[in-house]
């Protein structure tokens, strides 16, 4: 027998009852005593799926719905159903907002964590998103530009997309017949594009060109890009986590973050939404209220550094991302580059402040947190879009006699799995 055929992978067609949705946002049931995790399926569905068997779990998609859960709702997107940028368009407002009050709930309730007020949740509308990063796919003259479909690197076409703010959306449809004269036939690749105060920046990823050079018409549709149809700065990696090399540019692309302006290297990071920003910019601000000295940690472009600038604070702000921290300049602020997991701020750093305020990536900063534990800072306010991690960390705190003040959901990944938690932890 070929390798070929041994590795092929096996399939069975089944009956099946969801009865939860898992942490992912995939419906779960049950078959031979091991879970199966079915996308886009609520409690209730009775469905025949096909499934995939491996590490004791079985992975289907649905063949037939047999019988609707009640949660069930039509989705208002015409690719829902075929495109797996989205997890939660078939189930109703309520179900949706319910499931992720109640994944952040379980969490925190797993590691023994229980905030002494839950603040309102802010559930954002949806045509909120002001970036997206979508597969680019051409085959001969046809261009494949949108999402991959579900557990598969098959592009699935999008010509408008609901969760995207409309000025994005209108310019993404745009600048699609430069991007077919942009991409190379026969290779996988993306494109992110992000609006910033109302400028557009577009970053490559992938193999765009062969060898070191654009072809000529490639030169000659980028070139549209930034005169014809007024995209700010185009850039482009090779490998995903490579920083961006600008190719063509209008200029600075700036954004305001309260007291500061900043020039936003290629490929920046941003809050997904400008309001999803606001909310977390509010709950800071409100929590770090009459502190004098506060330090701002992995600050990224400045978020929340510069609406701290405005209060009159003094403000240290570090990252490892020295574009970032180079764009950083006001008299009351220090900026500094540093590698927060290898090098957190001690005990005596520390003493400097009054506040802190931590948004790290999602894998959390356990060692940071540890030397915030048993720091004597008033107050900190941790932010996290990894609620797993955010727990770990959160208990860090607790055990080092920290209370856990308020916590808040704000979903700004609308639609998905995905969800953004602030907590306020108070020495008593």
């Amino acid at each position: 027998m070929s390798s070929r055929k041994k590795n092929r992978p096996h399939f069975q067609d089944f009956e099946l009852s969801i009865e939860t949705i898992g942490a992912g946002g995939d419906g779960v049931g049950q078959h031979d005593g091991q879970p199966v995790y079915v996308p886009k399926t609520a409690p209730g569905d009775r469905v025949r799926v096909r499934a995939e068997h491996k590490a004791g779990a079985y992975y289907g998609q649905v063949l037939k719905l047999e019988t609707a859960s009640a949660e069930r709702v039509a989705a208002p997107c015409p690719y829902y159903e075929d495109c797996g940028g989205c997890s939660f368009q078939h189930i109703s407002a309520e179900a949706y907002q319910d499931w992720k009050a109640a994944k952040v709930r379980t969490v925190l309730e797993r590691a023994g964590i229980v905030p002494e007020m839950w603040e309102a949740p802010a559930f954002l509308h949806a045509a909120t998103r002001r970036r997206t990063t979508m597969a680019v796919l051409r085959t001969g003259e046809t261009l494949l530009m949108g999402y991959h479909a579900p557990r598969s690197h098959r592009v699935v076409p999008v010509d408008a997309c609901l969760i995207l703010d409309p000025l994005l959306d209108r310019k993404i449809q745009t600048i699609k017949p430069l991007i077919a004269r942009l991409a190379p036939v026969r290779t996988a690749l993306d494109v992110t594009v992000q609006m910033i105060d109302g400028a557009f920046d577009v970053v490559l990823t992938g193999t765009w060109r062969k060898g070191d050079y654009f072809t000529l018409e490639q030169n000659e549709a980028l070139a549209a890009l930034i005169n014809d149809l007024a995209v700010a700065r185009v850039s482009l990696r090779e490998k995903e986590n490579e920083a961006p090399e600008m190719i063509l540019s209008q200029g600075p692309v700036m954004k305001r973050f309260g007291a500061l302006r900043v020039a936003l290297p290629p490929g920046a990071f941003l809050q997904a939404s400008e309001a999803g920003e606001t909310v977390l910019r509010d709950t800071v601000l409100a929590h770090t209220q009459g502190a004098k000295r506060v330090a701002d940690l992995f600050c990224g472009c400045g978020t929340f550094t510069g609406p701290l600038l405005e209060t009159g604070a003094e403000v240290y702000a570090a990252d490892s991302e020295a574009e970032a921290i180079a764009a950083l300049k006001h008299p009351r602020l220090r900026a500094e580059r540093r590698n927060l997991f290898k090098e957190p701020l001690n005990l005596t750093e520390l003493a400097r402040f009054e506040a802190v305020v931590i948004d790290p990536p999602r894998a959390g900063a356990k060692d940071q947190f540890e030397a915030l534990a048993q720091s004597d800072l008033r107050t900190i306010v941790s932010i996290s879009c990894n609620p797993v991690t955010f727990a770990r960390d959160a208990r860090i705190l607790l055990d080092g006699g920290y209370t856990l003040k308020t916590i808040k959901l704000v979903d700004q990944f609308v639609w998905s799995a995905h969800v953004e938690v602030a907590g306020v932890f108070v020495r008593p």
